[in-house]
């Protein structure tokens, strides 16, 4: 094993790589993208000597790379044995190259990152398989939990055929469209921010019993002000680093709305993510008595940004867009949250 190293980065080694472009020993854009390393360094929970990175280099070759970045949950509080609350680590991504799967490194670089917080800190969502066995061999449970996808085929246009079946698919969607109903007009407004106030947070910590997860107000800031990614307009021209960070979108675009009744009234909040044709309803709360009027609000969305392609963890509102708008596929699939298995998980489970 002396010809494998790992090697962790504390936010301070990220700091003076990205702000005062300092070269750092092993850390390039091919171990994380610098805006992803650039957002999770500006989490408010973060400590600048925490490690938020874990790199594996084979004979001197980067092998694999994660991350991590810590919360401190409104809900479900995780306290240590003397009571004091805990910060919990999520790990959004982990990847190995291709050269280097079956050696067990995936499981090395986690477990590396995971000892410095405790083992019961180290938790995960959205993973792949793989993922979701290693953090169960630390000592995770994994809950499944639904989230709704709505979207055109995929079709490739560059030949004849391809051409054709792509008419034919808009042509099939004006049709079937045409069959659904009108959506109902509603007198509402909206307003967008780039930060969640007071008033929404309110909002939404008064409707949040069903969920089992709440983040901080400094957290939901976090999230929308210091996104992993960036709109990249000239994608073609951006070099490629590495192998796993090859995913670049032209346009994208990140925003908290605000749904009021003509009453001036606040109804609802979500966040929502614009990708190219693309749109994702997060972090969805609303008056159960107003669900209609919110979710007509995210259809108008749909429509206004010619969006091919939907998704939303809320099922309700699901059912709503599908109601009123056509997709030829729709698909609910599982998607997994690993925790640590002393926290008591609700039977009644709801919504993450």
């Amino acid at each position: 094993m002396e010809s494998v190293e790992v090697k962790l980065y504390t936010v301070a080694q990220i700091r003076d790589w990205l702000e005062h472009n300092k070269p750092v020993n092993g850390l390039t854009n091919e171990v994380i993208r610098p805006a992803f390393a650039w957002s999770l360094m500006n989490h408010p929970d973060v400590l600048e000597n925490d490690p938020i990175v874990a790199a594996i280099y084979d004979h001197g070759n980067l092998a694999a790379s994660t991350c991590a970045f810590p919360e401190v949950l409104v809900k479900p509080i995780y306290r240590d044995e003397n009571g004091n609350t805990k910060r919990i680590w999520w790990f959004p991504m982990l990847w190995v190259k291709k050269q280097y799967e079956g050696k067990g490194y995936g499981l090395v670089v986690i477990g590396s990152l995971a000892e410095v917080y405790g083992l019961d800190c180290a938790w995960t969502a959205w993973a792949v398989q793989e993922s979701i066995e290693i953090f169960e061999l630390l000592g995770c449970k994994t809950y499944y939990f639904p989230h709704y996808f709505m979207q055109d085929k995929h079709i490739c246009t560059v030949s004849f055929r391809g051409k054709l079946a792509y008419v034919k698919q808009k042509v099939n969607k004006w049709w079937n469209y045409r069959k659904k109903p009108n959506l109902p007009h509603f007198d509402y407004f909206v307003r967008y921010l780039n930060y969640v106030d007071d008033l929404s947070y309110n909002f939404i910590c008064r409707h949040s019993k069903d969920n089992f997860l709440l983040s901080s107000q400094r957290a939901l800031n976090w999230a929308i002000q210091y996104p992993r990614r960036l709109s990249m307009p000239l994608a073609e021209r951006v070099p490629k680093d590495g192998e796993y960070f090859q995913e670049m979108s032209t346009m994208l675009q990140y925003m908290f709305v605000q749904v009021w009744n003509n009453n001036n009234e606040l109804i609802g909040v979500y966040f929502l993510k614009h990708e190219e044709r693309g749109v994702t309803f997060d972090f969805i709360y609303y008056d159960e008595s107003a669900a209609d009027i919110v979710f007509a609000s995210a259809v108008e969305h749909v429509i206004k940004l010619k969006a091919t392609h939907c998704d939303t963890e809320d099922g309700e509102l699901a059912k709503f867009i599908q109601e009123y708008l056509y997709f030829p596929r729709c698909r609910k699939e599982n998607l997994s949250l690993s925790i640590s298995s002393k926290v008591p998980f609700p039977d009644n489970f709801v919504k993450l």
